[in-house]
């Protein structure tokens, strides 16, 4: 079945957001799945699935949250920033966020609400967030060096969010 075409997202210097941001992907899905949680994703698949693709999914699959893992422009300032629409959405995000500054220093630009945003008006998860990881530029070497623990940080704070004790190897 078609996935949707591949989509770099925002380049900067040689830097793909979508190679950034699978490595993070990837270390919370091994996280969550360590702590017992079953997890969708395209990580492992060459990241091949695209928002609409992700979407139709998500209404014939019984999934209790979705994170959509991005970074943002070069010209973006550096820190954390995730998205939401709505207070249940403004929950999650800043367990989400709270999770990640457990784990990495590094600056936080505090939740942002947006109204436009496909991804956010999904009604069938109301634990949904896009979370903003850095700018790939400001933050390029924190995106590089702590993938994981950027993961591991998103892992924990989703475990927060639905009250799950979180372990870590």
């Amino acid at each position: 079945s078609h996935k949707g075409s591949w989509d770099s997202g925002t380049t900067w210097h040689g830097y793909q957001e979508a190679r950034l941001m699978i490595t993070i992907a990837q270390a919370m899905t091994d996280a969550l799945r360590n702590n017992g949680i079953y997890v969708y994703t395209d990580s492992y698949s060459k990241n091949n699935h695209n928002l609409t693709y992700t979407l139709k999914f998500i209404k014939k699959h019984s999934v209790s949250a979705f994170v959509n893992i991005h970074c943002d422009s070069p010209n973006a300032p550096a820190g954390t920033m995730p998205l939401y629409r709505t207070k249940t959405q403004k929950i999650f995000a800043k367990a989400l966020n709270k999770g990640v500054h457990r784990y990495v220093s590094m600056k936080n630009r505090g939740l942002v609400r947006r109204t436009d945003l496909e991804t956010l008006k999904n009604k069938e998860v109301p634990a949904t967030c896009l979370f903003e990881t850095g700018s790939i530029r400001y933050d390029n070497k924190i995106l590089r060096n702590k993938a994981e623990l950027i993961g591991i940080g998103l892992a924990h704070g989703l475990c927060d969010y639905f009250g799950r004790e979180f372990v870590t190897e």
